[in-house]
């Protein structure tokens, strides 16, 4: 079973590698980053997420997921932002839900050392 910090790391590549396609891109995977996000504890997650960076294996992975992030849910206007805002359509605030995705990134890239 997969942990948050490898869930995490899987929907960002999901996303990136879909973004230029809107007939594959699923807004649900935006908004599963930003519950991931709101849920995770985050320097559990960011300590979490630094090891697979250093991974042999899971390193260039995990480190281009870092990019992602900052990317796709860095911002409250990046594509990340907009496809969570569009999957929780009178759910919550559409807003709020974007400067929630812009505040919870960059608290995670914050915390997570390359």
């Amino acid at each position: 079973m997969a942990g948050v910090a490898s869930l995490l790391v899987a929907k960002l590549h999901k996303i990136a590698e879909r973004k230029d396609s809107a007939e594959r891109r699923q807004d649900k995977d935006g908004l599963d980053v930003l519950r991931l996000l709101r849920f995770a504890e985050t320097d559990s997650l960011a300590a979490r997420l630094t090891q697979l960076a250093q991974h042999a294996i899971a390193g260039p992975v995990s480190r281009e997921a870092r990019t992602f992030l900052e990317a796709l849910f860095g911002d409250r206007n990046a594509l990340g932002a907009q496809i969570a805002a569009r999957a929780s359509v009178g759910l919550e605030d559409e807003t709020a839900l974007r400067l929630s995705c812009e505040v919870l990134a960059r608290r995670l890239l914050e915390a997570w050392k390359p």
